[in-house]
């Protein structure tokens, strides 16, 4: 029976290689110029001739496929991580709690609205309705308005932004990445204020 240790590098492994082919499928959309909502016919309805509709189709149901694995994926490093280190910190392991999260300010500083399938804020855990505490550096004590997020963002594209979020009464941390996927903007949630 192989170790944790192995089976957590196992799951790993195995969540790159479907980034990896997230990744290419994204790349056959944009050298089509196309994203996962656009139409394939033109207005007379015959099959569009400035992309390639097979490769489009194949792409995107390939796409959703991989998109549904690798949340799958990340359940299962997630579970295996939360094992892992409970092994090496036992006190955590008996407790019916996790360890509270501290947060700069109790201050709403938007709320997330529709959150699309597939986008960097799915696959961070967001929902609809969480209520947003913390966003990169910015919080509920030094945000001006709802532009602060924006540029928040705008300046960490590609990297990751701890998230702080109230949920059912609860704090949540999440770690979210903004950047360019197969939908609308680098998020792919409304943030309404």
């Amino acid at each position: 029976m192989e170790s944790l240790q192995e089976e957590l590098n196992d799951a790993l492994s195995n969540r790159k290689e479907i980034e990896s082919k997230i990744s290419e499928l994204n790349e056959i959309l944009k050298a089509n110029n196309i994203g996962m909502n656009d139409e394939l016919v033109d207005k007379q309805g015959f099959p569009r001739n400035d992309i390639n509709v097979y490769e489009v189709r194949h792409a995107r149901a390939q796409l959703i496929k991989e998109q549904n694995d690798y949340k799958l994926a990340m359940k299962k490093c997630e579970d295996l991580l939360i094992k892992y280190h409970s092994q090496n910190l036992p006190e955590f392991a008996d407790r019916s709690e996790r360890p509270s999260i501290s947060v700069k300010s109790h201050k709403k500083i938007a709320v997330v609205g529709k959150v699309e399938t597939g986008s960097p804020s799915e696959y961070a855990g967001l929902r609809e309705g969480d209520i947003l505490l913390e966003f990169g550096k910015i919080n509920g004590d030094n945000m001006r308005n709802i532009n602060d997020i924006s540029e928040e963002m705008k300046r960490n594209l590609n990297l990751y932004i701890k998230v702080v979020v109230k949920r059912d009464g609860e704090h949540k941390r999440f770690n979210l990445k903004p950047k360019e996927w197969s939908g609308r903007g680098y998020l792919g949630c409304v943030l309404n204020p």
